[in-house]
């Protein structure tokens, strides 16, 4: 996984509206609003496979409501599964006020050492 990945994770994750446990979630307007390691994912799909199926991951991942498939994609795109592990647990132990922040702070500590 290289230094893009975090970036585009980190900016796209500041961008969304909620912060939402593992795997994610669709807002009231049916948009997906991903964990971290669902965003790690999509942002690796959108630099491997373009936009096209990074938004059918988003949408399949919030809908079916399977961490599974975060693991299956990391294992599509070559990545040691322990940081999907490392990146659901960021994201689910963390209290709903400070999940966004911490998330974020996850993100960029991974930006200081890739």
């Amino acid at each position: 996984m290289n230094r893009t990945v975090f970036s585009q994770s980190l900016e796209l994750y500041f961008k969304q509206r909620l912060s939402p446990l593992s795997p994610g979630q669709l807002d009231e307007n049916g948009t997906p609003q991903l964990c971290a390691a669902a965003m790690l994912a999509y942002a690796g799909l959108l630099n491997e496979y373009g936009l096209q199926k990074a938004d059918e991951f988003s949408k399949i991942v919030c809908v079916a409501q399977d961490s599974n498939l975060i693991f299956e994609t990391f294992d599509k795109l070559g990545w040691d599964k322990k940081l999907c592990s490392d990146a659901l647990v960021t994201n689910d132990t963390r209290h709903t006020l400070y999940r966004k922040d911490e998330v974020i702070n996850y993100f960029k500590s991974k930006l200081d050492f890739s």
